[in-house]
Protein backbone atom coordinates (compact mmCIF):
# COMPACT_ATOMS: atom_id res chain seq x y z
CA UNK A 1 0.00 0.00 0.00
CA UNK A 2 1.41 3.36 -1.01
CA UNK A 3 1.73 6.00 1.73
CA UNK A 4 -1.14 8.13 0.39
CA UNK A 5 -3.42 5.10 0.30
CA UNK A 6 -2.26 4.04 3.78
CA UNK A 7 -3.42 7.38 5.17
CA UNK A 8 -6.82 6.95 3.52
CA UNK A 9 -7.19 3.40 4.86
CA UNK A 10 -6.16 4.59 8.33
CA UNK A 11 -8.90 7.21 8.19
CA UNK A 12 -11.39 4.43 7.38
CA UNK A 13 -10.23 2.59 10.50
CA UNK A 14 -10.52 5.75 12.58
CA UNK A 15 -14.03 6.24 11.18
CA UNK A 16 -14.97 2.73 12.34
CA UNK A 17 -13.63 3.50 15.82
CA UNK A 18 -15.62 6.75 15.95
CA UNK A 19 -18.76 4.92 14.78
CA UNK A 20 -18.35 2.26 17.45
CA UNK A 21 -17.92 5.01 20.05
CA UNK A 22 -21.22 6.56 18.93
CA UNK A 23 -19.63 9.54 17.17
CA UNK A 24 -21.56 9.30 13.92
CA UNK A 25 -20.79 12.83 12.68
CA UNK A 26 -17.04 12.40 13.22
CA UNK A 27 -17.16 9.01 11.50
CA UNK A 28 -18.90 10.52 8.47
CA UNK A 29 -16.34 13.31 8.16
CA UNK A 30 -13.48 10.80 8.26
CA UNK A 31 -15.12 8.57 5.65
CA UNK A 32 -15.87 11.44 3.30
CA UNK A 33 -12.26 12.57 3.60
CA UNK A 34 -11.08 9.03 2.98
CA UNK A 35 -13.22 8.73 -0.16
CA UNK A 36 -11.79 12.01 -1.44
CA UNK A 37 -8.22 10.83 -0.80
CA UNK A 38 -8.78 7.49 -2.52
CA UNK A 39 -10.28 9.22 -5.55
CA UNK A 40 -7.38 11.67 -5.76
CA UNK A 41 -4.88 8.81 -6.09
CA UNK A 42 -7.12 6.61 -8.27
CA UNK A 43 -7.50 3.80 -5.73
CA UNK A 44 -10.86 2.38 -6.77
CA UNK A 45 -10.90 -0.49 -4.27
CA UNK A 46 -10.03 1.84 -1.41
CA UNK A 47 -12.84 4.16 -2.48
CA UNK A 48 -15.18 1.16 -2.63
CA UNK A 49 -14.33 0.24 0.95
CA UNK A 50 -14.91 3.76 2.25
CA UNK A 51 -18.14 4.11 0.23
CA UNK A 52 -19.40 0.85 1.72
CA UNK A 53 -18.57 1.96 5.26
CA UNK A 54 -20.34 5.25 4.70
CA UNK A 55 -23.32 3.37 3.29
CA UNK A 56 -23.44 1.22 6.44
CA UNK A 57 -23.26 4.34 8.60
CA UNK A 58 -26.15 6.01 6.77
CA UNK A 59 -28.19 2.81 6.69
CA UNK A 60 -27.92 2.54 10.48
CA UNK A 61 -29.06 6.16 10.69
CA UNK A 62 -32.18 5.33 8.62
CA UNK A 63 -30.96 7.30 5.59
CA UNK A 64 -32.01 4.59 3.18
CA UNK A 65 -31.74 6.26 -0.22
CA UNK A 66 -28.24 7.74 0.14
CA UNK A 67 -27.10 4.44 1.71
CA UNK A 68 -28.46 2.51 -1.27
CA UNK A 69 -26.61 4.77 -3.71
CA UNK A 70 -23.33 4.37 -1.82
CA UNK A 71 -23.65 0.58 -1.66
CA UNK A 72 -24.49 0.37 -5.36
CA UNK A 73 -21.46 2.54 -6.22
CA UNK A 74 -19.21 0.45 -3.98
CA UNK A 75 -20.49 -2.76 -5.59
CA UNK A 76 -19.94 -1.41 -9.10
CA UNK A 77 -16.32 -0.48 -8.33
CA UNK A 78 -15.63 -3.90 -6.83
CA UNK A 79 -17.27 -5.71 -9.75
CA UNK A 80 -15.22 -3.66 -12.23
CA UNK A 81 -12.04 -4.66 -10.37
CA UNK A 82 -13.07 -8.31 -10.03
CA UNK A 83 -12.67 -8.13 -6.24
CA UNK A 84 -14.55 -11.26 -5.19
CA UNK A 85 -14.40 -10.67 -1.45
CA UNK A 86 -15.32 -7.02 -1.84
CA UNK A 87 -18.29 -7.92 -4.03
CA UNK A 88 -19.52 -10.32 -1.36
CA UNK A 89 -19.13 -7.70 1.36
CA UNK A 90 -21.05 -5.16 -0.72
CA UNK A 91 -23.83 -7.67 -1.31
CA UNK A 92 -24.07 -8.36 2.43
CA UNK A 93 -24.25 -4.62 3.15
CA UNK A 94 -27.00 -4.29 0.55
CA UNK A 95 -28.87 -7.17 2.21
CA UNK A 96 -28.72 -5.47 5.61
CA UNK A 97 -29.82 -2.12 4.15
CA UNK A 98 -32.68 -3.74 2.21
CA UNK A 99 -33.89 -5.51 5.35
CA UNK A 100 -33.94 -2.17 7.17
CA UNK A 101 -36.05 -0.58 4.44
CA UNK A 102 -38.60 -3.40 4.21
CA UNK A 103 -37.34 -5.06 1.03
CA UNK A 104 -37.11 -8.70 2.15
CA UNK A 105 -36.87 -10.17 -1.37
CA UNK A 106 -33.94 -7.93 -2.31
CA UNK A 107 -32.31 -8.60 1.06
CA UNK A 108 -32.60 -12.38 0.66
CA UNK A 109 -31.40 -12.36 -2.97
CA UNK A 110 -28.36 -10.23 -2.08
CA UNK A 111 -27.41 -12.40 0.89
CA UNK A 112 -27.83 -15.59 -1.17
CA UNK A 113 -25.69 -14.15 -3.96
CA UNK A 114 -23.04 -13.23 -1.41
CA UNK A 115 -23.10 -16.76 0.02
CA UNK A 116 -22.70 -18.29 -3.44
CA UNK A 117 -19.69 -16.08 -4.05
CA UNK A 118 -18.11 -16.86 -0.68
CA UNK A 119 -18.70 -20.59 -1.24
CA UNK A 120 -17.03 -20.39 -4.66
CA UNK A 121 -13.98 -18.58 -3.24
CA UNK A 122 -13.88 -20.69 -0.04
CA UNK A 123 -14.09 -17.55 2.13
CA UNK A 124 -14.79 -18.82 5.66
CA UNK A 125 -15.64 -15.54 7.41
CA UNK A 126 -17.69 -14.36 4.43
CA UNK A 127 -19.63 -17.63 4.33
CA UNK A 128 -20.35 -17.46 8.07
CA UNK A 129 -21.50 -13.84 7.80
CA UNK A 130 -23.79 -14.57 4.86
CA UNK A 131 -25.40 -17.57 6.58
CA UNK A 132 -25.89 -15.48 9.74
CA UNK A 133 -27.58 -12.73 7.70
CA UNK A 134 -29.87 -15.27 6.02
CA UNK A 135 -30.78 -16.49 9.50
CA UNK A 136 -31.81 -12.98 10.55
CA UNK A 137 -33.86 -12.59 7.37
CA UNK A 138 -35.62 -15.93 7.90
CA UNK A 139 -36.47 -14.88 11.48
CA UNK A 140 -37.80 -11.52 10.23
CA UNK A 141 -40.04 -13.44 7.82
CA UNK A 142 -41.37 -15.61 10.66
CA UNK A 143 -39.64 -18.78 9.42
CA UNK A 144 -38.25 -19.57 12.85
CA UNK A 145 -37.17 -23.19 12.33
CA UNK A 146 -35.28 -22.20 9.19
CA UNK A 147 -33.76 -19.26 11.06
CA UNK A 148 -32.65 -21.59 13.87
CA UNK A 149 -31.02 -24.00 11.39
CA UNK A 150 -29.21 -21.18 9.60
CA UNK A 151 -27.91 -19.68 12.85
CA UNK A 152 -26.75 -23.11 14.04
CA UNK A 153 -24.83 -23.43 10.77
CA UNK A 154 -23.41 -19.90 11.12
CA UNK A 155 -22.24 -20.68 14.66
CA UNK A 156 -20.48 -23.84 13.51
CA UNK A 157 -18.84 -21.96 10.64
CA UNK A 158 -17.53 -19.20 12.90
CA UNK A 159 -16.29 -21.71 15.48
CA UNK A 160 -14.52 -23.64 12.75
CA UNK A 161 -12.76 -20.46 11.64
CA UNK A 162 -12.27 -18.47 14.87
CA UNK A 163 -13.54 -20.23 18.02
CA UNK A 164 -15.34 -17.96 20.44
CA UNK A 165 -15.20 -14.79 18.35
CA UNK A 166 -17.57 -11.95 19.17
CA UNK A 167 -19.80 -13.12 16.33
CA UNK A 168 -20.33 -16.38 18.23
CA UNK A 169 -21.77 -14.37 21.12
CA UNK A 170 -24.11 -12.52 18.77
CA UNK A 171 -25.34 -15.77 17.24
CA UNK A 172 -25.73 -17.46 20.63
CA UNK A 173 -27.98 -14.60 21.78
CA UNK A 174 -30.07 -14.94 18.63
CA UNK A 175 -30.27 -18.71 19.09
CA UNK A 176 -31.32 -18.28 22.73
CA UNK A 177 -34.27 -16.18 21.60
CA UNK A 178 -35.17 -18.68 18.91
CA UNK A 179 -34.88 -21.57 21.37
CA UNK A 180 -37.28 -19.86 23.77
CA UNK A 181 -39.76 -19.08 20.99
CA UNK A 182 -39.56 -22.64 19.66
CA UNK A 183 -40.33 -24.08 23.11
CA UNK A 184 -36.79 -24.97 24.24
CA UNK A 185 -36.09 -22.45 27.03
CA UNK A 186 -33.55 -24.67 28.80
CA UNK A 187 -31.50 -24.93 25.64
CA UNK A 188 -31.74 -21.15 25.35
CA UNK A 189 -30.43 -20.75 28.90
CA UNK A 190 -27.45 -22.90 27.96
CA UNK A 191 -26.75 -20.60 25.03
CA UNK A 192 -26.81 -17.56 27.31
CA UNK A 193 -24.30 -19.25 29.61
CA UNK A 194 -22.02 -19.94 26.65
CA UNK A 195 -22.31 -16.34 25.51
CA UNK A 196 -21.52 -15.04 29.00
CA UNK A 197 -18.46 -17.29 29.17
CA UNK A 198 -17.15 -15.91 25.86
Amino acid sequence: VRPAAAVAYARCDLAAAERDAGNVAASRVLLEDSISRFREIGDELGAAQALGQLGNLLSAADQAEPARELHDESLALREAAGDARGIGLSLLAIAVAAARTGEPERAWASAERALTLFDRTDDGPGRASAVMQLGYLAADAGRLQEAWELQERALALWRDFIPDTGWCTTILLELAQLDATLGEPERGTGRLRQAAKI
